[in-house]
């Protein structure tokens, strides 16, 4: 991915593109953020279903739990990144 950004000597960033450009940009990794989010409360919502029915030792649970945490954790880096704290908006 191209960096659209230069990171100052002092601190902060500064753009090396068109303000509109990188605020699209941005927009797209905001939108890439709300689905993750989505797509994670989707899976936690197909394992409550299935602890509901006990089948927590199935296949199907034990793949969802493993997709949950791969998203949550690329979220936390995306938190980390944004100068946020992992996971405070789940």
């Amino acid at each position: 991915m191209e960096r659209l950004t230069q990171k100052l000597p002092k601190g902060g960033y500064q753009a090396k593109a068109d303000a509109s450009f990188v605020l699209e940009r941005l927009g797209r990794l905001e939108d890439l953020y709300d689905a993750l989010t989505a797509e994670r409360d989707k899976i936690a919502a197909r394992m409550e279903e299935l602890r509901s029915q006990e089948k927590v030792k199935t296949a199907a649970y034990q793949q969802n739990m493993a997709h949950k945490l791969m998203l949550q954790g690329l979220m936390d880096r995306m938190d980390i990144y944004a100068g946020e704290t992992p996971g405070a908006k789940k």
